[in-house]
């Protein structure tokens, strides 16, 4: 028996929305670090493997809606998107820092739960993601900690009025690339009234 058009649109919005955040893959824009030890070829050939590689895991698992946020705005109609996330949603990101960009992608989601996630983690796969995300249940902010001290992926419920659209929110003054920006970020979302849990521990490569 199917459901009724209004039970499913219901379903649709109970799903949580996944913001994978992309780059380009181009020479000069990823992996800038890692290129000057690898070459900027390599360093795009790797960033490119890995952006496929989570979308093949997390693209297409229907428990979220999955939303592909790419920079540079102009990058939103690329060809490149359909091949390696067919059927997924294109957005372009915001100008601004990553915490600007973050809170506006949330700021989306409105009063459904909402995570965004790099594109470089080496190790994740549709388990984890689902392991964050139950964690949520019980806590309205999750912070997956990547292993070098960062995180990997951030989830909140009921993000009005905490991440207003255009602006920052919660992420405002957060320090990025550094070996506690995992930490700032869990204290700054606590500092808003977030009760904040804990995913699991995953490997990025943010170089």
């Amino acid at each position: 028996m199917t459901s009724s058009p209004a039970r499913q649109r219901k379903a649709g919005r109970s799903r949580p929305l996944l913001f994978i955040m992309a780059r380009l893959p181009i020479a000069g824009a990823v992996k800038t670090r890692l290129a000057r030890r690898i070459g900027a070829i390599g360093a795009v050939s790797l960033y490119r493997s890995l952006l496929a590689a989570t979308l093949r895991t997390a693209g297409q698992d229907k428990r979220w809606r999955t939303i592909l946020a790419v920079t540079p705005p102009t990058a939103v109609h690329s060809p490149l998107w359909r091949r390696l996330a067919p059927g997924c949603e294109v957005l372009a990101q915001s100008s601004g820092d990553l915490g600007h960009r973050m809170g506006s992608l949330l700021a989306h989601a409105g009063a459904a739960p909402a995570a965004v996630m790099g594109s470089d983690i080496a190790d994740v796969n549709a388990t984890h993601i689902a392991a964050a995300f139950s964690a949520l249940k019980g806590a309205d902010a999750v912070i997956a900690y990547a292993e070098d001290g960062g995180f990997w992926f951030c989830a909140v419920k009921g993000t009005a009025p905490r991440f207003p659209p255009g602006k920052a929110g919660a992420f405002a003054g957060i320090g990025w690339s550094r070996s506690d920006s995992g930490e700032l970020t869990r204290k700054a979302l606590q500092a808003k009234g977030f009760r904040v849990a804990s995913g699991p521990v995953r490997r990025d490569i943010d170089e």
